[in-house]
């Protein structure tokens, strides 16, 4: 698990010629900063605590700058004198725009400017707050943060659900795997789950980052896996499974190329992590095809030089 990468951002769901990329992009160029949020303080902190706070976060590399009512109210009072200072500051307190950093319960907010929404990058920023917040003084909030704790979830729900789609295929071959021998068998259950394999085994060698869409594309293929080699089962119950391949292998190759026709609508999609999963899946049915046809074909061949020489050996 640790040789696998998630690399998401909300910023990548689009192309970079999109209107939403471009709009991105324009705003980081122009105001350094591309998302935000929240840190709403406690009522148990006191505001030289809330203030430590904001000075310790505006510090980050990944902060543009934060919007405080401190830094506003500093901002309205200065070069002014003491009357006129409470009056400016009575009325800034019943203002509307005072209601974005001052709850009428009594809870206050700042709003943090983000210069990047790599997970990566947002999962180290929320660590870092929490620990200046420690304990209970305050708490990041947003849908960024969300989004975060979200997809550090991705992983996790690739392995369970890659796990256990493969734990069903295994049972349901084997239950059904009369009158195949055990051997037989164990070769039809390598060969349906090489292909998905293979392709988890790229996601590690060529360092590809897994992203949302990762995760319905592992128990995609998991889940057609068993597909031809169902067939084959059924089909060798009137000849051998070598032969029952060799008799749907044409078939398998047509079902093969319609579904990699079919997915390939995904791949004209605008929204890049679609076009992305149908590269993906459009792989994961070559390599399917190919585990269950050729590299079953090749166990089978080579099982059967075996027992021939043996037969052989033993006739001699």
């Amino acid at each position: 698990m640790n040789q696998i990468y998630i690399q998401d951002s909300p910023n990548d769901f689009f192309f970079s010629s999109h209107i939403v990329r471009k709009t991105t992009d324009h705003l980081i160029n122009t105001r350094g900063w591309i998302t935000d949020t929240s840190l709403v303080f406690s009522n148990e902190s006191t505001d030289i605590e809330k203030k430590l706070i904001l000075s310790k976060i505006s510090k980050l590399p990944i902060v543009k700058t934060i919007e405080s009512h401190y830094a506003i109210e500093d901002y309205l009072t200065k070069d002014l004198d003491e009357s006129d200072q409470k009056m400016t500051l009575s009325l800034w307190e019943d203002s509307s725009s005072a209601r974005r950093f001052i709850s009428k319960s009594g809870l206050i907010r700042s709003i943090v400017y983000l210069n990047s929404m790599e997970m990566d990058a947002i999962k180290d920023f929320k660590q870092q707050v929490d620990s200046f917040c420690f304990p209970n003084k305050c708490n990041i909030v947003g849908t960024i943060i969300s989004y975060n704790e979200f997809s550090q979830k991705i992983l996790n729900t690739l392995f369970s659900s890659l796990g256990l789609s493969i734990i069903l295929v295994t049972f349901i071959l084997l239950l059904i795997r009369n009158p195949l021998t055990l051997k037989e068998a164990y070769y039809v259950i390598i060969s349906s789950v090489w292909g998905p394999f293979v392709l988890l085994s790229f996601f590690i060698l060529f360092k590809i980052p897994i992203f949302f869409v990762s995760c319905i594309c592992a128990s995609v293929l998991i889940g057609l896996a068993g597909d031809n080699a169902i067939q084959f089962i059924f089909q060798s119950k009137h000849k051998k499974l070598n032969s029952s391949v060799d008799s749907m292998k044409k078939a398998s190759l047509i079902v093969t190329i319609g579904m990699v026709c079919l997915t390939f609508v995904f791949t004209l999609s605008p929204i890049a992590s679609l076009a992305k999963l149908g590269i993906l899946i459009i792989i994961g049915f070559v390599l399917g095809y190919i585990g269950d046809i050729w590299i079953l074909q090749s166990l089978l061949s080579n099982t059967s030089k075996i027992e021939d020489i043996s037969d052989h050996s033993k006739k001699a």
